[in-house]
Formats: C-alpha cells, structure tokens, sequence
C-alpha cells in the first residue's frame, strides 16, 4: 500500500502545512522526471512520478487524507455503522430535496446547502479534533470515531453534490 506521506517526505499527521506539501511536491517531481533520468531509467522514473503525483492528491484533500491515515494504523471503513436515526433523516432531506428540485425551489436548495456545507466543516473539525488526540495518546478506539466521521461526509457530500447538480445554487 501507498504511504503517501512517506513518498513525499512527511510525517504521518492529519495536519498538514500545504505550502511544505507543495514544495515537497514539486521537488520531488523535480527529481524524479522522467526526462533528467538515464534513458534506461525512465520507466522506474515515470512509476515513481505516478506515485507522487498520486500521493500528492491524496494528501491534499483532508478527507482522504484521513481515511489514509485511518488505513495506514489499520483502520477501515469497511463494517461502519452509522446510527438509524442518521440515515432516516438522510433519506428524509435527500427526499425533500429531490421534490424542491422538481419543484425548482431554489431557497429550500440553498439553505440544504449550507447547512451541509456547515455540517461538513463540523465533521472534518471532529476528524481532526480526534487525530490531535490519537496523535497525543495513541488511543486506537479514536479510529472508530474517525471512520464513523468519514461515511458520515459521504452521505453529506452526496447531498451537497445532487444540490450542487441541481444547478438552482
């Protein structure tokens, strides 16, 4: 398995600074080109670039970059349960918003949106709040609380994106 922060040089940490990400990045791509390496070389050149590159977008969006960190200490996504009183007020909103979006109810469409957008910043903050504390203690039962996190921003993101979709934002 990928150790994205490993191919670019960084610890394993939920927070990241992006500009050293970035100039990691592009040093790393830097050396690695395919065209400043022996011609017999450049496959090997051209893999490695691939996994930078791939590490590089990996780590640059906090959501996988946790379910990452998640991976790497053993944790999964697989199997998570999420409370019933969740998905039923999922499956509830996703209802009301696929009729206002028939109905072309932009207002009822926007506030979905926000409210997702505010309810995404919540989580991620939860996510991060729950690393800082996994870091500081390595206390394994904090992953659960990071999985649970993260298929929660799946059903967010997909309400986002059929708001989004909508085109009435």
């Amino acid at each position: 398995m990928l150790n994205a922060f490993e191919t670019l040089g960084l610890p394993v940490a939920y927070e990241v600074d992006r500009g050293a990400l970035e100039d990691l990045y592009f040093a790393a791509c830097k050396e690695n080109h395919p065209d400043r390496v022996d011609p017999s070389e450049r496959l090997s050149a051209v893999q490695k670039t691939a996994s930078i590159n791939d590490a590089y977008k990996l780590l640059r969006s906090p959501e996988a970059r946790a379910e990452h960190i998640l991976l790497l200490h053993g944790g999964s996504l697989d199997g998570v349960v999420v409370s019933p009183q969740f998905l039923v007020e999922t499956m509830e909103l996703r209802e009301a918003l696929a009729v206002a979006i028939k109905a072309n109810d932009e207002a009822y469409v926007e506030r979905v949106f926000e409210e997702a957008t505010q309810d995404k910043k919540a989580v991620l903050e939860q996510i991060k709040q729950t690393f800082a504390e996994f870091f500081a203690a390595g206390d394994a039962s904090a992953l659960d609380s990071v999985a649970k996190g993260l298929v929660r921003l799946r059903y967010v993101n997909r309400c986002l994106e059929t708001c989004e979709e909508s085109e009435l934002i």
